[in-house]
């Protein structure tokens, strides 16, 4: 797409993760709620994320705004807290959701050194799959809980092939060619 579009591309990845959740007292009542008697959980996930990305070069500097959807498939469970079952730490439960998806969004920096580039990008990831079935408790008091997770990353990327597409300056000589009839 750089062809016409030199400012546009997809990006497609695979990560590995953690994400998780911790309940916190009340402070009203100094209550503590749970899931399945945890307190705290923590999930290892892995996905795939194809995310649509615009960037501004300025020199050997790329800005960078992406956003997109991802999918993930949750491979480990540790569950930790005063109430849990020893048997469930690490093992899902017929109530537990496994798989999730959600959308991706950020902005991020590059230096681009050629043949690598050096990124470092800040994502939102809203899930929009429960950790859980919404009625695991009582089939009239439902409970949701999407997780929502900011990231940090940093990155190396290597070239594989030369840049293709034309360069701001090919495309104003292009549009002056076009508008002026010069050559």
């Amino acid at each position: 797409m750089f062809g016409y579009m030199p400012y546009f591309g997809f990006q497609l990845g695979l990560a590995y993760g953690h994400e998780g959740f911790m309940m916190v007292e009340n402070e009203e009542t100094g209550y503590i709620s749970t899931i399945h008697g945890a307190t705290e959980c923590v999930y290892d996930v892995a996905e795939i994320q194809t995310l649509a990305q615009f960037h501004y070069d300025i020199g050997h500097v790329k800005l960078m705004v992406n956003v997109g959807p991802h999918a993930g498939w949750r491979l480990n469970i540790e569950r930790s807290g005063g109430y849990v079952d020893d048997d469930i730490v690490h093992t899902f439960l017929d109530t537990d959701r496994r798989f999730e998806f959600g959308a991706k969004a950020g902005a991020g920096i590059a230096l681009v050194f050629v043949p690598v580039e050096l990124h470092l990008n800040a994502k939102v990831r809203y899930s929009w799959a429960n950790l859980t079935d919404p009625d695991y408790l009582s089939p009239y008091y439902y409970s949701f809980a999407y997780p929502l997770d900011v990231m940090v990353t940093a990155g190396l990327h290597f070239h594989i092939s030369r840049k293709t597409g034309k360069t701001k300056a090919m495309l104003r000589k292009e549009a002056r060619n076009i508008v002026f009839g010069e050559e």
